[in-house]
């Protein structure tokens, strides 16, 4: 039998080196993890008390409202106004999903299908791409990175191909860790209502543009209300990543597009989960600020440490990673050989820069998700497999 959506997929690159991993941690080896972006703090505890109050309600166990539970859905309309200046007037221009990967398959599923071509950053989050492959689109890369004008190649994108249907974005962006402007977003905006077509937003690190409150919202572009969706996930902002809740808001026909998809597979997250969101946009602003701060900090230690055995990088303006080149005496391994050489040696997970994307090649990620000592443990660690070389 044929499985026509995942026979044809290529290898999980991240497998690989998870699979490596975990060959690595049953042999009794003291991996330090520095390769998925899983958030290592604990969910602020008013959250987690709005969590349990709200899981002692036996209505509570019932099926949620589809579109997300009214708190929830009126904690968003007014965070969007009071935090974006942004009004959501309409009802059907909100809805609560499972998670921010729940939102964007499900808006690509719904909106794109064979014919349709869409741009996605390259390199980019594995889901912008592969859910494009998933609805039958054809993908069109465009590159993205600190220092690259991801609107301008998305224009020339444009010019190039009438077949394009779809713009995906995502500032601040994993894994370059690339922060847009507001007039980056603006030039995104007239470029997607020019053409009539839809410009889905992921916006995992609103809260990640280092040295701001928030990054800016597509949503608060004049215009954008025509043609974009935004979806905004509470896993990194509140240490919130179990939970799998985010919104999606902004344009109407995209939200209603994705509504009616979503109300033929789920029904909606679990009501206390929705509550404690609500919480978190009410009340979790200062939690936010200091989750922010230690991810900031977080970053100019790697820096530093890496810095201080031969490996000079550039601090990341924002999100909760840093994207690094591989060294130029590894270059030739290709960034997967080098990670697993980098674990291999030094019993230190890195993610290789190939597994989001061609663009990626001769990168990594590092994930800012251990303790400042076990920081610089793994930076001494690597120190030593670069004073040894590539052949060690």
């Amino acid at each position: 039998m044929r499985f026509h959506r995942t026979d044809d997929l290529p290898a999980y690159v991240f497998a690989t080196v998870l699979g490596e991993k975990a060959k690595a941690v049953a042999q009794g080896r003291d991996v330090i993890d520095l390769g998925m972006g899983n958030p290592d703090g604990a969910t602020p505890g008013p959250i987690v008390d709005r969590l349990v109050e709200e899981a002692k309600k036996p209505a509570n166990h019932r099926y949620a409202a589809p579109r997300g539970i009214s708190d929830l859905r009126t904690a968003a309309v007014d965070w969007y106004r009071r935090v974006y200046g942004v009004d959501l007037p309409d009802e059907k221009q909100l809805i609560v999903t499972m998670g921010a990967k729940d939102a964007v398959a499900h808006l690509s599923i719904a909106a794109w299908g064979p014919g349709d071509a869409v741009i996605v950053p390259d390199p980019t989050y594995p889901l912008h791409a592969f859910s494009v492959r998933f609805a039958g689109a054809r993908q069109v890369p465009v590159p993205v990175g600190p220092g690259i004008d991801y609107a301008a190649g998305v224009e020339k994108a444009l010019r190039a191909d009438p077949g394009i249907t779809g713009i995906v974005a995502s500032f601040p962006h994993n894994p370059t860790t690339a922060i847009a402007t507001r007039s980056d977003l603006e030039r995104l905006v007239a470029l997607a209502r020019e053409r009539r077509i839809l410009l889905l937003h992921d916006f995992a690190y609103l809260h990640f543009e280092f040295g701001k409150t928030h990054a800016p919202s597509a949503l608060a572009v004049p215009g954008a209300m025509e043609c974009c969706v935004e979806v905004v996930s509470f896993s990194k902002s509140y240490n919130m990543a179990g939970y799998r809740i985010a919104i999606a808001a902004g344009w109407v026909d995209g939200v209603q597009a994705l509504t009616r998809i979503k109300s033929y597979l789920d029904y909606g997250s679990f009501a206390p989960i929705q509550a404690a969101a609500a919480h978190a946009l009410r009340e979790g602003e200062p939690f936010a600020r200091e989750i922010q701060g230690q991810y900031e900090r977080r970053a100019r230690v790697l820096v530093a440490a890496l810095g201080e055995v031969g490996w000079k990088v550039d601090m990341p303006a924002g999100t909760m990673f840093l994207w690094a080149r591989v060294p130029e005496a590894f270059r030739s391994m290709g960034s997967l050989k080098f990670a697993l050489h980098v674990l291999e040696k030094a019993s230190v997970s890195i993610s290789p820069g190939i597994g989001f994307g061609a663009a990626g090649e001769g990168f990594v990620r590092f994930a800012l998700i251990e303790g400042d000592d076990r920081t610089r443990e793994a930076c001494r660690r690597i120190g030593e497999v670069l004073r040894a070389g590539p052949f060690a």
